[in-house]
Order: C-alpha cells, then structure tokens, then sequence
C-alpha cells in the first residue's frame, strides 16, 4: 500500500461512494470546494452508477477518517433515487 496520507483538510480530492453498492453502486465526482469561506464559488459534480466504477473506488480507500459530527450535516440524498431512469446512463 501507499504510505502518502492526507488530512481531509489537504485533500482536494472530492469523490464519494454510495453505502448500498448492491442496490446503488453510484459513485460522485466533485470538484466543488466544501471549505465554509469558499461556498459562493461555482463548481459541478456528476454521478454514475456503475458497479466497475464503484469496485474500483471502494479498493483504492485505505482509511476513513470521520467528520466532526457536531460541526457538520449530511444532506439527504433521498432525490437521486427520485431521478428519472433515463437520467442515468450505465455504463457497465
């Protein structure tokens, strides 16, 4: 394994995994930053659900480091699986 860690707040890499990978193996790609001052600039994301995407990314996490849970709040991400099916495109 590699031994280079980082802190999340030197990490600029922005991705996330869905929890559910045998129902929703959606993976997201951001590259928003999540620092409070720098809130008000633009930025994108895309999601994909894709079982080979979301395997590759679930391989390559070495640790998990936990937010401050007094400090933060986690969006409900019930509206993903409002989108129409259309909107998704599988790339498997």
């Amino acid at each position: 394994r590699d031994t280079i860690q980082w802190p999340y707040r030197e990490d600029h890499g922005k991705w996330a995994i869905s929890l559910d990978h045998k129902r929703n193996p959606i993976v997201c790609l951001v590259d928003l930053n999540r620092m409070k001052s720098q809130f008000n600039r633009g930025g994108g994301a895309i999601c994909l659900q894709s079982s080979k995407l979301w395997n590759l990314f679930k391989s390559i996490i070495y640790d998990i480091e936990s937010c401050p849970a007094n400090k933060v709040r986690f969006p409900s991400l019930d509206w993903l699986s409002s989108l129409p099916q259309r909107a998704w495109r599988k790339i498997d």
